[in-house]
């Protein structure tokens, strides 16, 4: 009971000023977004334009990498574990970068399944008079249909984050979503409306002193120069205009200018990023995914076996067609009897059923419990398929 009312104190949606605390996870991301923008700098500075687009994808690994680090910091701090420290968070990240990549082609695909309905209803629609009376009630379905839909798939992806960042294999964090979305519905949306509110309005205030600061640091300069304007009309290229008189000054200025950049959104995304942990840690308390987690298992066999018999169907189509042209051009004789390749329908579904029968022992045998699995080495919880720790990034399977 005391571990649950110390976590709904850390986790409660006015705590997200906590981030700014974490000193480990702050210093990843400025680490971060430091390299990219020196990145930048490099490539608009001392590269041609041709050729800027050079620095793009090493700037983008390098904040993918970064904001998995802090994102796995963040996660430690709102579970209350140990924060792991940099380097640590570092080395842990690419796995989970690659299973954020996966999540999001799932995610692209299931939007990709709602555009070509779209376009199937539209084309449709294009017959004559009854197109018209259906494109009435079309439009407004689908309207709504996109807009429930981009809603989910917003939602699962900024809940499904904070999971994988604690090292979550993908099945587990999407038996975490459908386990959300049951228990939960409205209200675990609500609550990560309300994170991400005020985490935005702690944004702002930040970002609003930052620049604050920084008008006074290149305003005063300026106003003091002969011709230069005063403190209302500061801008970075009348900034680089001024250094550009003083030898030796304009590519400092330039860094200086690309650094307060980089702390600006260093503070912006911790605040982001534990609002994210926090708001994922208030819709999972109490939830059991073992139930999920089996239905989800169970979806996954029965599509095995659909796209078994689409095979055989699909195979048994191909050779009934190869024989009737074969006879065709014997005249009429059966030259060859071709009988259809792979296992029927049925011995399909027979050889699955043992898979569907071991699912089910093991979820019964083994049901998501964070203290039947633990890292080895720092001792943190993790689902039993996980194959890395979110904590320090040890693999726990060898699968």
């Amino acid at each position: 009971m005391y571990a649950d009312v110390a976590e709904a104190d850390r986790c409660g949606p006015l705590c997200v000023a906590d981030a700014l605390c974490n000193g480990r996870a702050l210093a990843t991301l400025l680490a971060s977004f430091v390299a990219v923008a020196l990145l930048g700098l490099l490539a608009f500075r001392f590269i041609t334009p041709g050729s800027a687009l050079v620095a793009v994808p090493p700037a983008v690994a390098v904040a993918a990498l970064g904001l998995t680090a802090a994102g796995s910091q963040f996660a430690a701090q709102a579970a209350g574990r140990p924060i792991p420290g940099v380097l640590q968070s570092f080395l842990a990240a690419p796995p989970i970068v690659l299973r954020i990549v996966l999540l999001a082609g799932l995610l692209s695909l299931v939007l990709l399944a709602f555009v070509l309905v779209v376009a199937l209803v539209l084309l449709v629609c294009r017959l004559p008079l009854v197109g018209a009376l259906l494109y009435v009630v079309a439009l407004p379905v689908l309207t709504i249909a996109g807009a429930a839909l981009l809603l989910v798939l917003t939602a699962v992806a900024l809940l499904s984050l904070p999971a994988l960042w604690e090292g979550h294999s993908l099945r587990t964090v999407l038996s975490q979503a459908l386990a959300i979305a049951e228990a939960r519905k409205l209200q675990a949306f609500a609550d990560l409306l309300l994170f991400l509110v005020i985490a935005g309005l702690l944004a702002a205030v930040a970002a609003a002193f930052v620049l604050a600061g920084f008008a006074l640091a290149t305003g005063l300069p300026l106003a003091l120069d002969g011709g230069a304007p005063g403190l209302g009309d500061v801008s970075l290229p009348r900034l680089g205009e001024w250094l550009m008189d003083v030898d030796g000054f304009a590519v400092a200025g330039y860094v200086g200018a690309a650094l307060v950049v980089a702390v600006m959104l260093a503070l912006v995304s911790a605040v982001f990023l534990f609002g994210l942990a926090a708001a994922y840690r208030r819709s999972t308390r109490g939830i059991d995914i073992a139930a999920a987690r089996a239905a989800l298992g169970r979806t996954i066999v029965e599509m095995q076996v659909k796209r078994g018999q689409l095979a055989y169907e699909t195979r048994r189509l191909a050779s009934r067609a190869i024989e009737a042209i074969r006879e065709r051009a014997g005249g009429g004789r059966r030259v060859l009897e071709v009988p259809p390749t792979g296992a029927s329908a049925t011995e399909f579904a027979v050889l699955d059923a043992p898979l569907e029968a071991a699912f089910e022992a093991d979820s019964e045998a083994t049901p998501w419990s964070t203290s039947e699995a633990r890292c080895p080495a720092c001792d943190s919880p993790a689902a039993p398929d996980d194959r890395f720790c979110g904590h320090c990034g040890r693999r726990l399977s060898k699968r």
